[in-house]
């Protein structure tokens, strides 16, 4: 890699030296490892998904394999939800209650329409300041 910089469309650009010599320009993308599969298994039944993310219940994984059809507003929403980098659905509606966003997402307060990213990223997280010992209590784990 010879250079990063900016191309006329604001994308991180690389200028690359080949084996031969040759420079090039080329995205992220472009430069990702062979090792890195572009597809990853999709999980399309509940097993393959129970398999996929252990801590989600089985009502999670039946409405992320059985998705309901989404109303225009919640379809916003969502792609909003991912604009704004899969920020909390609720800071979302104390923004829309504050008047950041737009008033027309209250009525969606009782239907808030599932992110399955959100729901698989959750899946794996533990508390990491404790740990539970063997007679069930909890500790608090040392960070000197």
């Amino acid at each position: 890699m010879k250079e990063i910089f900016l191309n006329d469309d604001n994308q991180l650009t690389f200028k690359v030296i080949s084996t031969s010599g040759d420079e090039f320009n080329a995205s992220k993308e472009q430069l990702q490892g062979l090792h890195i599969p572009d597809i990853a298994h999709i999980p399309a039944t509940v097993p393959e998904y129970k398999e996929s993310a252990h801590q989600i219940d089985d009502d999670q994984l039946e409405s992320i394999a059985n998705p309901v059809q989404l109303s225009p507003p919640q379809e916003e929403w969502l792609a909003l939800h991912e604009q704004l980098w899969h920020l909390p659905q609720s800071i979302m509606f104390r923004m829309v209650k504050a008047g950041f966003l737009n008033k027309k997402f209250l009525k969606l307060s009782n239907a808030r329409p599932p992110c399955v990213s959100c729901l698989f990223g959750q899946a794996h997280r533990k508390p990491w300041r404790y740990k539970s010992a063997t007679e069930g209590t909890v500790s608090t784990l040392r960070g000197d």
